[in-house]
């Protein structure tokens, strides 16, 4: 895998794939057991843990530098002595409050980090992770706990960061919203092995179907299904109970035109119209969910929510 300079680079995989690894072996954490990574040139496996001191930084997700006392003064000063005990130096006020504008908790800056938010206090760890002055940011799931907001507003300051400051972000995530709306790419990795690579829309193509039609009716039988699955062109037919009604999913296959989806639409409609009443209709593409579990290699499960 090639990251380039200034662009946001997700690794996503199941549970077990080796995603913290990875970024450990970035980090310097770990040694490879062979092969090697070069970061700006700098040989891993040479340089080792010393790649943070000279253009690496990282954070998990899990992490928190503000407990005890530093949760107990301004957040402006406790910026200010952490970085200053992890070497970093310079004037070290006017560099935290810099770091506070770029992640957007300036006006916060005299309050201290346990009256912060969990958003709060993650970007709090970016900021710090800012006053190393380091061009490349390894984030091992950086919003996990966080609520749609907060993570939102946590995955506006990276797009910041890369956009407009240049910073190459490195980061894993189990979120697919995370992958559609921040990463410019992705590495997909299962059992240790990268199997994937491309945009998050070229992942959303690698699902088998690209037509999938959604029905919320009354009722379904197996009868129903059956037929439905009996028409052309009909990949998969799926269903799971819905608050007392039902969701039907039929998947397409992709070789068809417009005029025949067409047609097996109208012939999906005729065969739920006599045996049962529809409530809505939708026709959709697949999204990046259903992308990860064909990635995965497990089927789509219809008794499971995306």
């Amino acid at each position: 895998m090639e990251v380039p300079k200034g662009e946001i680079y997700g690794i996503i995989g199941p549970n077990g794939a080796g995603k913290t690894t990875l970024i450990n072996l970035i980090s310097g954490l770990l040694k490879p057991t062979y092969g090697t990574a070069y970061i700006l040139g700098y040989d891993i496996r040479k340089v080792g843990y010393r790649i943070n001191e000279i253009c690496l930084t990282s954070f998990s997700g899990e992490d928190n530098s503000f407990t005890g006392g530093f949760g107990r003064i301004p957040a402006v000063k406790a910026l200010k002595y952490l970085a200053g005990m992890l070497g970093v130096e310079g004037n070290l006020e006017r560099r935290a409050e810099d770091a506070l504008k770029l992640v957007g908790l300036y006006e916060w800056k005299n309050y201290w980090p346990i009256q912060f938010s969990s958003g709060m206090l993650r970007r709090l760890e970016l900021a710090l992770l800012i006053m190393y002055d380091k061009p490349i940011l390894c984030l091992d799931e950086p919003t996990i706990h966080l609520d749609p907001l907060h993570a939102k507003q946590f995955r506006d300051v990276l797009k910041f960061l890369a956009k407009r400051k240049g910073y190459t972000i490195l980061l894993t995530t189990q979120y697919m919203d995370e992958v559609k709306y921040t990463c410019d790419k992705i590495s997909f990795l299962k059992n240790g092995k990268i199997i994937f690579t491309g945009t998050p829309e070229e992942m959303r193509k690698r699902v088998p179907s690209q037509h999938i039609f959604e029905f919320i009716t009354s009722s379904i039988d197996q009868t129903l299904e059956k037929d439905i699955e009996k028409i052309s062109r009909v990949v998969r037919v799926e269903s799971k109970s819905n608050n007392n009604k039902m969701k039907l999913r039929v998947e397409i296959s992709d070789e068809i035109g417009e005029e025949e989806k067409e047609k097996i639409f109208s012939e999906i409609i005729s065969i739920l119209s006599e045996k049962t009443k529809i409530y809505r209709v939708r026709e959709r593409e697949p999204d990046l969910n259903e992308a990860f579990i064909a990635l995965a290699g497990e089927k789509y499960d219809g008794n499971k929510e995306n």
